[in-house]
């Protein structure tokens, strides 16, 4: 009958529309757990065992405007994936990606994706060091140039930590970049490798905290680089 609206309807709209949703909070395993339009928006992930896939169901079992909230609270990442199987984004330890479906004729949906972090950072800087010729096992990349950087490094202007690292150079490029205190030139504070391209980058899930004064020096710690230039990026 029309016009009639009972309890259980109410609960199933505020449970599925409204943004007071219970949690549903998982372990994370090493597998693939499956959400339907039965599960929770919200899903909470704990725990440190790597592995961890979240896979959408078939998106047209889903109206369009449904959303996920996906929180992953502890040290592994997790892989989400459309219907399809395609991986949508990998959520980052103490991550939050919120998902909203936009288009569901297809098994695999559109998907749009805002992610969210837990880091205290306020913004990052870039430094840029490189050299211009072959660079090989034991080479100091130089941020000016004919300097290298562990007689001219990089100087620490405030505390800061170094969150990520990208490197790119011509092909046939494999090995190692490190960034290292001048203090301890033989123990990293960071690694890149690269082994099937000729650029890369590593966003660090632990990052090395630094303080004013330090002395950056980048090197090629192992294989061959032709002219390479890598940015190392600092969050503040």
């Amino acid at each position: 009958m029309t016009h009639i609206i009972d309890n259980s309807t109410v609960e199933s709209v505020l449970n599925n529309y409204s943004w007071a949703t219970p949690p549903q909070t998982w372990a994370l395993a090493s597998g693939t757990r499956t959400l339907t339009n039965a599960n929770s928006h919200l899903q909470v992930f704990t725990g440190t065992t790597a592995g961890q896939i979240v896979q959408f169901s078939d998106a047209r079992t889903y109206p369009v405007g449904w959303r996920y909230f996906l929180i992953n609270t502890d040290t592994a990442t997790i892989d989400t994936r459309n219907g399809a199987g395609t991986t949508l984004i990998q959520i980052q330890p103490r991550g939050l990606v919120e998902f909203f479906l936009t288009d569901n004729s297809t098994l695999a949906g559109v998907w749009k994706m805002s992610v969210h972090s837990a880091s205290n950072l306020q913004g990052i800087a870039p430094a840029i060091c490189g050299y211009g010729g072959q660079a090989n096992t034991g080479r100091y990349l130089e941020f000016v140039s004919g300097n290298a950087s562990d007689t001219g490094p990089f100087v620490v202007i405030g505390g800061s930590y170094l969150v990520a690292i990208s490197c790119s150079a011509n092909a046939s490029t494999t090995g190692a970049v490190s960034v290292y205190k001048t203090t301890d030139l033989a123990t990293p504070i960071a690694t890149l490798t690269i082994t099937t391209a000729s650029s890369g980058y590593i966003i660090f899930t632990s990052p090395a905290a630094l303080t004013a004064g330090d002395l950056l020096a980048v090197k090629i710690s192992s294989g061959s680089f032709n002219k390479p230039f890598v940015t190392i990026y600092f969050g503040y």
